[in-house]
């Protein structure tokens, strides 16, 4: 017999009353195909987008990432999410780039999983679609999502992984 146990259950509508708390809906997307990128400017990681329509005027929407980077030389990465073209990480500082800075050093076979979160506030029209993206920007060599650098056929160090993006509306 198989039983389902939860402390409560929000309804799609959120709490009623003036309560808060709870999450409303959850939209995921999952990539497991690969993505190469030379670039130094932010370019979208394709795939690795979600998009969420809020239901609740003051809701706040938690991001999960989880991806896997890789390079073809000792270069660097930075990763940042977008809510349409408005970069949600870091303050603009001269010519810094925002986002988090990741580094794959010495072996092109490795990679670097990095797994965040993010609670957005977002300014929206009530049934507005709200589209979140993963985008990256190189400062050289060529970066990779979902492999190494080598990419290599070699089953002992080869390999392919996945990466994930979730939005959850959460009531206030």
């Amino acid at each position: 017999m198989s039983q389902i146990k939860v402390n409560s259950i929000v309804p799609v509508g959120g709490l009623s009353g003036g309560a808060s708390g709870g999450i409303i809906q959850v939209k995921s997307t999952t990539k497991t195909d690969t993505f190469t990128t030379t670039s130094t400017s932010f370019t979208d990681i394709t795939g690795l987008s979600v998009e969420i329509t809020p239901v609740q005027s003051s809701s706040k929407i938690l991001l999960l990432m989880s991806a896997d980077y890789g390079n073809d030389g000792n270069q660097s990465c930075r990763i940042s999410i977008f809510n349409g073209s408005t970069n949600l990480l870091g303050s603009a500082v001269s010519n810094r780039l925002r986002g988090w800075q990741l580094y794959v050093w010495g072996d092109t076979n490795t990679s670097e999983q990095f797994d965040f979160q993010h609670v957005d506030s977002p300014s929206y029209t009530l049934g507005d679609t709200i589209t979140y993206k993963l985008r990256m920007a190189l400062q050289g060599s060529t970066g990779t999502i979902n492999r190494s650098g080598s990419d290599a056929d070699n089953s002992s160090y080869g390999y392919r992984s996945a990466s994930s993006i979730t939005a959850m509306e959460l009531s206030v």
